[in-house]
């Protein structure tokens, strides 16, 4: 198993506790094009115990004119884990901090804002698993 560095470990929460404390951009960025996405989910059952833990790499093409998104990549899950192809599309919108895809609403940190659209982001909620199940979910996209 690799080390990480007490830094590094500093760096990563006092990185999170820095985004959390900024403030919101000052305008709604548009989330439009084609993005690199990067999802993880984990999810617990009541006891604390590990319910699954699964992984999308994928491309999404985010139309902000219709409010579609439409996505194509791979999702890996299960125990041995597998790689299934995987696509979909569904509506979103966005204010300052929420991010809403398909009925979920995430909390929402945009980066770089170009002409109003935002560069990247990351995105996260917890959500209702199966049975007692909750889930994190987190995202980062990229623009391309």
């Amino acid at each position: 198993m690799r080390a990480i560095s007490a830094s590094a470990v500093i760096l990563m929460f006092c990185g999170s506790a820095i985004a959390a404390a900024l403030p919101p951009p000052k305008a709604v960025p548009k989330i439009s094009g084609s993005y690199t996405y990067q999802w993880i989910e984990s999810c617990f059952n009541s006891d604390g115990g590990i319910a699954g833990v699964s992984h999308t790499a994928a491309v999404v093409n985010f139309d902000s004119t219709s409010g579609m998104a439409t996505l194509n990549g791979f999702h890996a899950h299960g125990s041995p884990p597998v790689l299934d192809p995987i696509s979909g599309t569904a509506a979103y919108s966005n204010t300052k901090t929420t991010l809403t895809l398909n009925g979920t609403v995430y909390e929402v940190f945009y980066g770089k804002v170009t002409k109003g659209i935002a560069t990247s982001l990351t995105y996260i909620a917890v959500v209702d698993g199966d049975g007692d199940v909750k889930c994190s979910e987190q995202v980062q996209l990229i623009r391309q």
